[in-house]
């Protein structure tokens, strides 16, 4: 079986293999005059790794494994990304002063297109731009250029949050477990999952790793849940979600402890056993006193006969 690779957010991956994934395929004809069949994914991210097949009877596939790649800005002047807060406010500073010292007028522009002040917005003479509040609108490239079109700075702005997940979990053995990495971003940032620092689904199998992806949230990353079946002892371990939004990489984890089916009845049946103890004992300790008293009895009436 050959072994593929490639980096997740490629353009696109393409093998003439097309059974594994609901995605778009094509056919072709070959020089020989077979039928090819073509298939082709865009964005590509974690979920798609796995085995792909021509049909689900082929012997033949190909094992493929989508690896993290680092997002890099390549503008030239790019010197800074920063992280927007909706409804706060954002603040970008540009060097107006020339080498000679001397001041040169200034522009902002957004995605290409000049700022002027009005709404949120706020250029100053100072080359200082201000908006206030933030709206998700303002994600995007910022570029302070001199009259001469000379670009003096460029900032990447986004939004991204998330949350630490819980530093431990319990799984019950057969059970699923679910794990959700709580992220949002624009652009959506991209998330990997490993366990005991291995790809999920090399570690668990394909077959056993499902994700799924909030559609109602836009800002919510793909992949950010993974839900894992037919837990089983080795399932123990390390689970860490890595998170990847232009340049930003962030990792949480949880330590996930396995639980035996019937664990949950060994503290019920301890006590039980305790209760039936007890009450075996009290039942032999009354019997017997009962007895006791009996014969107690039965000696005092022996007693009193005799003396009549």
């Amino acid at each position: 079986m050959e072994l593929q690779s490639i980096k997740q957010e490629q353009r696109a991956f393409s093998y003439h293999i097309w059974s594994g994934v609901n995605k778009s395929s094509s056919g072709a004809r070959s020089n020989s005059g077979l039928r090819v069949g073509g298939l082709t994914v865009y964005g590509a991210s974690q979920g798609h790794g796995g085995i792909y097949r021509c049909t689900p009877f082929s012997s033949v596939g190909y094992s493929l494994t989508v690896v993290g790649g680092a997002l890099t800005n390549s503008h030239p002047h790019a010197d800074g990304l920063k992280i927007l807060s909706l409804n706060g406010v954002a603040t970008f500073t540009c060097n107006t002063t020339k080498s000679d010292g001397t001041q040169r007028s200034v522009d902002w522009y957004h995605n290409m297109e000049l700022l002027e002040t009005e709404d949120e917005i706020t250029v100053k003479p100072n080359g200082t731009l201000i908006i206030d509040p933030v709206k998700e609108e303002h994600v995007g490239t910022y570029e302070c250029k001199a009259r001469t079109n000379e670009v003096l700075r460029s900032v990447t702005a986004i939004f991204f949050s998330y949350k630490v997940m819980p530093k431990s979990g319990t799984a019950i053995e057969g059970d699923k477990l679910t794990l959700t990495c709580e992220v949002e971003g624009i652009p959506r940032p991209i998330i990997s999952w490993t366990k005991d620092n291995t790809s999920l689904v090399e570690e668990l199998g394909a077959e056993r790793v499902e994700f799924r992806t909030d559609e109602d949230n836009d800002k919510a990353p793909e992949n950010a849940t993974v839900v894992i079946s037919d837990i089983k002892p080795d399932d123990r371990g390390t689970y860490k979600c890595t998170i990847r939004s232009d340049g930003i990489v962030k990792e949480t984890q949880t330590y996930i402890r396995v639980k035996d089916i019937y664990a949950a009845l060994w503290p019920f049946l301890g006590i039980l056993v305790e209760v039936v103890v007890l009450c075996l004992v009290i039942f032999i300790y009354e019997k017997r006193r009962t007895k006791n008293d009996f014969d107690e009895s039965d000696t005092d009436q022996g007693n009193g006969k005799g003396g009549n």
